[in-house]
């Protein structure tokens, strides 16, 4: 029998319903082993926005509307996106192959963490701070 009797109705993309009335054990990590893995995705994935960085250090900028004068830098972080992206991988990647970097325009790079790195982590920090 299931813990809780409330239900939810599933819909694709673009709104078209595809299974009505789920129970919420059915889409519990616990249960779901389709929805463990996109938990585990999510904590192994990372945003680096370049071109935020690159923007932010030439104004000094550490917030919103606050500034550290005199400590602003010019760097070319979206000119040099594939240095970064080679730098980032060896200091990510535990295994050759285990580790996935897709550029976006030399503005964004989306790192997918070794699920080792999770594993051996005692929180998801690690793929904020590997």
């Amino acid at each position: 029998m299931a813990k809780f009797s409330d239900t939810i109705d599933l819909y694709d993309d673009q709104g078209k319903l595809l299974k009505s009335g789920v129970g919420l054990d059915k889409i519990s990590p616990l249960s779901n082993p389709g929805i463990l893995k996109l938990i585990g995705l999510t904590k192994r994935t990372v945003a680096i926005n370049l071109g935020g960085a690159e923007a932010a250090l030439k104004t000094g900028a550490i917030g919103k509307g606050q500034f550290i004068k005199g400590r602003e830098l010019n760097l070319d972080l979206v000119a040099n996106a594939a240095a970064i992206k080679e730098k980032v991988m060896k200091m990510v990647e535990v295994v050759p192959g285990d580790t996935e970097i897709k550029d976006f325009g030399g503005k964004l790079l989306l790192v997918t963490v070794p699920e080792a790195r999770i594993a051996a982590a005692a929180t998801y920090d690690a793929a904020i701070t590997a």
